[in-house]
Parts: structure tokens; C-alpha cells; sequence
């Protein structure tokens, strides 16, 4: 291609434009048709550049105007008496919109009347059909359509919901306008971007929704994002959206074709025999964007989030940011990475989210929005990802790339591990080396080993946090080769608890390892592997710390105390757990006068713990004095922790549970008067107040969430103890619909789904005690539908066969009723 000449009509179309006389391109390319193709793709690429982004190259760009604007609605376009047209306040590529009040309502409306000039018979009835689908979708995410009309002049026109505020397009360019040039990683931990992911997510679940209602969007964007005064996040512009029942076999075909690579390298960047491109170029999907219209599907609004994302984290497109050049080649070759035009301080994790959605072919992108929404979830909660930058073997190669005598004992053996062995044998070979040699030669590879391990064990953690945390958060959902890789990494902890030596460093090691492996097993609920070795764990600490001259092992000592408790109350063996507890208090009690402040409150943040499990194990034995009294030294500490650290939000979780499991305590104790109920709801009360508290303050942190489901959970059997059936009613209705809330935000993660049938069958057994049959049926329903669903991925789970066994009683205990 003789770029020289294209550079040349560019120049000239450039030079026309500004004149206000553009040329078409095959008018430019009369003469030179050899280059039509390109120049037409540059020109749509510049049309984009030019718009700044914001709207479809066939259309205008949809901007707020203010009262004095030029754009003035003609008189015939008065519609019917009840709606007083006010003034204009936007104009989009269809139509134009106009603020006008509702004379029978009183009430603020938007109406929105085709463009006057230019409209085409099929651009009005795309207008016709933005308004059909928009008032199909119900969602609060989605404007409502009140009416569907006829203006005076014969047009169509219809009246929406009117929400003012700002679009996400200028909320993101004020936060990056206030951030500067300068900006780094910490701009990316900020409560501004943070507030925008959460918005994104938002925008993903409406995406979702419309998915689920097999509409397709086509035209998402920054600026067709809007942000209300109150927190409403709302999708706006549906004119070119698509209604797609069950997405056709050919696009399925083709989104599983191998030869995918070559129809996209292949493809011409303005050839549209297939079909017409649609959206908007700096954020369509490559197949909108090329016009491979049998390649458009859901995988496409997929990528305009992605685009929209790389927004958020540039403040630019990523055709801006790239360059237009750039960018066109880059969308013809299925390995381009955009996100390489991120910023270099964007953390890991949401380069590889970003990545994942810009992907060019669509089958390499999420498989939908709320698969998008969840990793964002996952980010903003710093839980692992789907989406892994790279795995913990990948970090260990690049440490040992970096230190290859260091790290030679490690990696040479195929190991993650090694073991003082491997520096004896590479002593005894040296052992004809002077004295003084030999002795600087073993003290360096005992020192080298030292290290090793504590570089492996650091690689093992990272492995830990980043892979194995995603998979036992997806639970039941684990496959054979996930298990067995899990179990790989216990074998490389197991190597590392297998060191022979016998120095405090290697026994640290071997602490923390057998540490690891309980709790991994704990996680994999296999309770009788997890108990040994967190036995184990308390063994070499507690050497350690009889050995030392210094309390620096007590923390995890008194830790791992806590761990091995907590199994045992897992195994259902309380009196194990009371010797644990009464072993682990009164070491804690001998060794707290030589701690320092900050040692000294860790601790006591263990004792409260190890009194909690006391508590439970009292519970279990049916013990609920002795349980209420271990809870009010559990309390009595968390109260001073929390004085001394008022702003702690892990003491105050902890006094949250406490006092939860007051609540219940002394409802199961209570002597039926109403004092003794009176002060069982009092700690339930503050134990919701404490957990909503928590909630509302850190919304990325879904265990606040959770706990406060369970805390409305017990409350309510507080209240039903004192006959206020309504309020018990009340509160598990809370417990429910916070449940459903993080069931929906974290799909992946079962444990939140799981307590759902729980809520129902209490909330139907109150239900039917009012004589409300029909609700009763109706929970007793879904709870039975539910434990269904878990019972088939679980099929080996004897106490789920339980309770699915009991809901199906109850229902047929309510269905004989209605027979009666």
C-alpha cells in the first residue's frame, strides 16, 4: 500500500473538514480507488477521535444543554395538554430530548421526539424500537418508558422517567482531571476509583439483566452511563439495541469456530457486505466495528465494558490511548493486547480483568457480565481473581532467575523445598578444604538454605492467597485436577515440615508449614487430616517459645491454639476443646507480663477467641451458663480492646459475633420471663447495630454482610420466644434479602447461597404458626427447591439429605392443611 498517498488524502479530507466540506471517501479515492479501504477506516477512525469517543460514528453525540441553548423544541411539536414542554436538555444521534412537566401528575418527565432533519424511514423505526425494548426491561438500572405517542406534527415520540445527574464519562474525567499526571498505584486504591468500580459493577448487572431478556445493547459507553443524584446508576440509549432470542445457532457456531484467527486477520477493517457497523468505533467490539455481523452476540457488549473499564482506568479510550493507528491494526490480530496501554501502576489484578474482556476474539472474553462483576467484586474485596496474572511458579522461576547460588539448592531437585541435607552433602564434598575454608563455606550454605526456605515458603504463600483461596471459595464446584493440585501443594508444605535440622529457624519453618497444611485441609473439610498437623503447629511453637528468651512466638502459638480449637469443635469433641482452651489461656496468662503493647494486644484479641470457643464448646454440651459466662470474658476484653483502639473494625466484628452468640445463649436459658428475653434481645440489638455499622462501612468486605444475615437469623428466634411473631417475620425477611444480596454479587461462592433455605424454612415455620398457609407453602417450597439444588451437588452430604427430607415434610404437612 503506498502509504504516502494516503497520508496525502488524509490531509486534504482534514483540510476540507475544517472548511466544513468533508468528502466522502470515495469521492477522495476517486482517482486512487486502490486505497479506498484504508482511507475509509482512517476516516472513521478520526470521526471517533474528533467526537472525543462519545458517540456512534453514523450519529450525533447526546450532550446535556443548558437553558440558553440554541437547540429549542419547534411549537408543532407540542404534544398532548397534559405534558408542558420546558426546555431541551439533550440531542443524540435519534432524537432529542426535552425536560417537560406532567400537568395531571405533577411530576418532572423527559420526552424524547426524533431528529426533525434527516430522520430516515429506518432510523424511525429504530426510535420506535429503542422505545419498545426500553419499556419491555424492567430494571432500576433502566429509565422506565411511561408512554409510547404521537406528537402533532405526526412524529412519534415517547415520555420517560426524568433522572438528572452527570454521565459516567464526566464523573471519570473529573476524578483523572484532580489525580494529574503524577499519578500511582495508590490513585488506584483511592476511594474515588473504588467508587467507580463499584458503579461499573452496577452497570455489568444491568447488563446482565438485559442479557437474561436476550436484548443486546450494542452501544455502551461512558456517556451512555449516567449517574444519579442519589446513587442510581442507569444504561441509557437503547437505539440501537438488538432483541436476540436465544442467540442464534450461527453465532454460537461461529463463536466456537477454530478458524475464528483467520476470519479476523483476514477481515477488512470497512468491508461491510456482511453487515453495516453499529456503536460507537472507540468502544464497538472488533466484530461490530469490522461489520462481521454473524459474529455480534453477547461476547460484544462484553468488550464495550471492557472499553468502558480501560476508561475508567485511563480517563481515555482505548483507541485514544493507543493512537488510532495503533489501534486499527491492533483489532485486526486476535493476540493484541490493549491493556499494554494501561497505566504502569494499574495493580495486577484489574490489568488482567481488562485484558480478559478486550480480548479480540469473543471467546476468549468472560462468558457474561456478572462473571465481569464478580472478579471486579473480588478486586474490591482483595479476594483472588479468576483471571491470575501469573501462578506462584512463575514468581519462584523469576526469584531464582535472580539468585541462581541461592536458589540452586531449590530448584535444582525439582523441589520447592529443600532440606538441610542438600547443603551437608555440598559440605562433605569440600570436606579436604582447609579448616578456616570449610567453616566460611557451611556457615554460608546453612545460611543460603535458611533463606531458600523462607523464600519458597513465601512463594508457597503467595500460591496460596492468589490460586488455592479462588478455589475453595468456589467449594463444591472443585474438579478432580483442582483437588489434586491443591494436594500438590500440600506435598511441597509437607517437605517443608520434613526439615531435619534442628536449628529455631528450621523449626519456624516447620511451624508455620504444618500450620498451612491444617488449615488447608480444614478448608478441603477434612477435619481428621487437619487436626494432627495443627497439633503439630502448637508443638513447635510451643517449643519455641519455652525455648526463647522472648515472647516473639506467642502470637502464633496462641493462634494456632485457636485453630486447633476450632477443629475440634468441627470434629463435635467440646471436652478436647476445652483442654485446648484451658492449656492455651493459662500459658497466654504466664507470659503476659514480659509483652510489649502491640504483642499484648494481639493477644488479648486470642484470649477473647479462645473464650468464644469455650463458649461454643459449652454450647454443644447443652452447658448454656457456662457458655453465657465465658462469653462475658470474651466481651469483658473485646470492651477494653475496643477503648484502647476504638477504631479497630476486626474487634469490633469480633463484639458483633460476641454478642450474637449472647443473644442466643441466653434465649436458650431464659426462664420465660420477659426480663430474661428482654435481655437477650438487647445483645442481638447490638450485635445487628455493631455488624450494619460494619457492613455499611466497608461494603467490599462481604463476611461483615454475612454475619449480619446470621445475626437477623438469631434475633428472630429471640422475638419469637417473646410471641412477636411479626417482628421475627421482620427480621428474617432482612436475613434474606441480605443473603440473596451477596448471593447475587458473588454467584461463585455457595456459602452464601446455602443459607438461604435455612432462612425460608424458619421464616415458613413462623409463617404457619400465624396461620398464613400460603406463605408457609410458598417458603416451604423454595426451601425444598433449594436444599434440591445442593443435595445434587453434594450427593454424599447426609445432613443436606436432612433438611431437604424435613422441608418436604413441612410442605406436606401444609399442603394436607389446605386439603382439611
Amino acid at each position: 500500500m503506498n502509504q504516502s498517498l494516503v497520508d496525502q488524502l488524509m490531509d486534504r479530507w482534514e483540510e476540507l473538514s475544517e472548511q466544513g466540506c468533508a468528502l466522502a471517501a470515495e469521492e477522495l479515492c476517486a482517482d486512487h480507488p486502490e486505497v479506498l479501504e484504508e482511507v475509509r477506516w482512517q476516516i472513521l477512525a478520526l470521526n471517533a477521535i474528533h467526537s472525543h469517543f462519545g458517540f456512534a460514528s453514523q450519529d450525533s453525540p447526546a450532550e446535556p444543554t443548558d437553558h440558553n441553548s440554541q437547540f429549542q423544541p419547534p411549537s408543532e411539536l407540542q404534544i398532548i395538554a397534559s405534558f408542558r414542554l420546558e426546555r431541551a436538555y439533550a440531542v443524540g444521534g435519534l432524537g432529542q430530548v426535552f425536560i417537560a412537566q406532567d400537568e395531571t401528575l405533577n411530576r418532572k418527565v423527559a420526552i424524547k421526539f426524533p431528529k426533525r432533519q434527516g430522520m430516515t424511514t429506518e432510523q424511525l423505526s429504530r426510535f420506535e424500537q429503542e422505545a419498545r425494548i426500553t419499556g419491555q426491561l424492567e430494571h432500576p438500572g433502566i429509565v422506565p418508558v411511561h408512554a409510547l405517542d404521537i406528537s402533532n406534527a405526526g412524529e412519534p415520540c415517547y415520555v420517560m422517567r426524568f433522572v438528572d445527574g452527570e454521565t459516567l464519562q464526566q464523573s471519570v474525567a473529573t476524578f483523572w482531571n484532580n489525580q494529574g499526571s503524577n499519578f500511582d498505584r495508590h490513585d488506584f486504591e483511592s476511594d474515588g476509583l473504588r467508587h467507580l468500580l463499584q458503579t461499573f459493577v452496577a452497570v455489568c448487572n444491568i447488563v446482565a439483566y438485559a442479557h437474561g431478556q436476550e436484548v443486546l445493547h450494542r452501544d455502551i459507553k461512558p456517556n451512555n452511563i449516567l449517574l444519579g443524584p442519589f446513587g442510581e446508576t442507569l444504561l441509557l440509549d437503547w437505539g440501537i439495541a438488538k432483541h436476540m432470542p436465544e442467540q442464534s445457532e450461527t453465532i454460537r457456531l461461529a463463536h466456537h469456530d477454530n478458524r475464528v484467527e483467520e476470519q479476523y486477520n483476514n477481515a477488512s477493517p470497512v468491508h461491510t457486505a456482511q453487515g453495516r457497523a453499529l456503536g460507537t468505533p472507540a468502544y464497538a467490539s472488533p466484530e461490530q466495528t469490522l461489520g462481521q455481523c454473524v459474529q455480534v452476540g453477547f461476547a460484544s457488549d462484553i468488550y464495550s465494558l471492557g472499553a468502558t473499564l480501560f476508561y475508567i482506568l485511563t480517563g481515555k479510550a482505548p483507541l485514544e490511548a493507543a493512537g488510532w493507528s495503533t489501534y486499527l491494526e491492533s483489532i485486526r490480530s486476535v493476540d493484541a493486547k490493549l491493556v499494554d496501554y494501561l497505566p504502569h501502576a494499574t495493580p495486577v489484578g484489574l490489568r488482567e480483568i481488562c485484558n480478559k474482556t478486550l480480548q479480540i476474539d469473543p471467546t476468549r472474553r468472560y462468558q457474561s457480565p456478572l462473571e465481569l462483576a464478580a472478579d471486579i467484586d473480588r478486586f474490591l474485596a482483595r479476594e483472588p481473581l479468576s483471571v491470575l496474572p501469573e501462578s506462584w511458579w512463575t514468581k519462584l522461576a523469576r526469584w531464582a532467575r535472580k539468585r541462581p547460588t541461592l536458589s540452586g539448592a531449590v530448584v535444582a531437585s525439582g523441589l520447592v523445598c529443600v532440606i538441610a541435607a542438600a547443603a551437608t552433602s555440598a559440605i562433605v564434598n569440600r570436606k579436604n578444604q582447609e579448616l578456616s575454608e570449610g567453616n566460611r563455606v557451611l556457615q554460608g550454605a546453612l545460611s543460603s538454605v535458611e533463606e531458600a526456605n523462607r523464600v519458597a515458603l513465601s512463594a508457597l504463600r503467595g500460591m496460596v492467597d492468589e490460586v488455592v483461596t479462588l478455589k475453595f471459595a468456589e467449594g463444591d464446584h472443585l474438579s478432580e485436577n483442582e483437588r489434586s493440585y491443591i494436594q500438590s501443594i500440600l506435598q511441597q508444605y509437607s517437605k517443608l515440615s520434613e526439615l531435619q535440622e534442628s536449628s529455631e529457624q528450621a523449626q519456624a519453618l516447620q511451624a508455620e508449614a504444618f500450620l498451612q497444611i491444617g488449615m488447608m485441609y480444614y478448608r478441603l473439610d477434612q477435619f481428621e487430616e487437619a487436626l494432627p498437623a495443627l497439633q503439630s503447629a502448637m508443638k513447635f511453637l510451643g517449643e519455641l517459645h519455652a525455648q526463647s528468651s522472648s515472647p516473639k512466638y506467642l502470637p502464633d502459638l496462641s493462634t494456632a491454639c485457636v485453630n486447633v480449637a476450632t477443629i475440634e469443635i468441627e470434629l463435635g469433641d467440646p471436652n478436647a476443646c476445652l483442654i485446648t482452651t484451658a492449656t492455651a489461656t493459662k500459658l497466654i496468662a504466664d507470659a503476659q507480663s514480659g509483652l510489649d503493647a502491640e504483642t499484648a494486644y494481639l493477644i488479648e484479641g486470642d484470649r477473647a477467641s479462645l473464650h468464644r470457643m469455650r463458649a461454643e464448646a459449652f454450647e454443644v454440651k447443652n452447658e448454656s451458663s457456662q457458655a453465657v459466662r465465658e462469653l462475658q470474658s470474651a466481651i469483658a476484653i473485646l470492651e477494653r480492646m475496643l477503648a484502647e483502639s476504638p477504631s479497630d473494625s476486626s474487634v469490633q466484628f469480633a463484639i458483633g459475633q460476641v454478642c450474637r452468640m449472647m443473644g442466643s445463649a441466653l434465649n436458650s436459658i431464659a426462664d420465660n420471663s420477659l426480663d430474661s428475653l428482654k435481655q437477650a434481645q438487647q445483645y442481638a440489638d447490638r450485635a445487628i447495630s455493631t455488624l450494619a455499622q460494619l457492613s455499611s462501612a466497608f461494603p467490599d468486605k462481604p463476611r461483615y454482610e454475612m454475619a449480619l444475615v446470621w445475626a437477623h437469623f438469631d434475633r428472630a428466634e429471640v422475638l419469637k420466644a417473646m410471641g412477636a411473631n411479626q417482628s421475627a417475620i421482620t427480621d428474617l425477611n432482612d436475613s434474606f434479602d441480605a443473603a440473596t444480596n451477596l448471593a447475587l454479587r458473588f454467584p461463585l461462592i455457595s456459602v452464601y447461597r446455602e443459607c438461604l433455605p435455612l432462612i425460608l424454612m424458619r421464616r415458613g415455620s413462623l409463617h404457619w404458626n400465624q396461620g398464613n398457609v400460603t406463605a408457609a407453602d410458598s417458603d416451604f417450597s423454595n426451601a425444598e427447591a433449594h436444599f434440591i439444588e445442593m443435595v445434587a451437588a453434594r450427593p454424599n452430604d447426609k445432613s443436606l439429605l436432612k433438611q431437604l427430607i424435613q422441608s418436604q415434610s413441612e410442605r406436606a404437612k401444609v399442603q394436607l392443611s389446605r386439603q382439611h
